[in-house]
């Protein structure tokens, strides 16, 4: 194997490890994952954004963010609303506890 791609696969390697040990760090010190914290950003920044507004700013699949949703709201760190005008929309905003955390 061309040495350029030995180094390249090395380097890769080393990148992916350090991003395990941070998310198994960050994971032990918020009690969140990655994905959790990302999303809970997305909503600190966007106010109140839909599910399908989260799913595009994390790049995550729409099938994924509602199970990151329930988690969170299962821990208090953020509530679903339907306003008022569409009860069909359904919009995510941080609780105090989400603020803290």
């Amino acid at each position: 194997m061309d040495s350029r791609v030995s180094d390249a696969l090395v380097a890769i390697r080393r990148i992916v490890r350090a991003a395990e040990f941070a998310s198994r760090d960050l994971t032990r010190a918020t009690g969140l994952t990655p994905s959790q914290l990302i999303v809970m950003q997305i909503v600190a920044r966007a106010g109140e954004p839909g599910a399908g507004a989260i799913a595009e700013a994390a790049r995550l699949s729409q099938a994924t963010v509602p199970a990151l949703l329930d988690k969170l709201e299962a821990r208090g760190f953020i509530v679903r609303q339907k306003p008022p005008p569409d009860r069909r929309r359904i919009t995510v905003a941080l609780t105090e506890a989400g603020r803290r955390a």
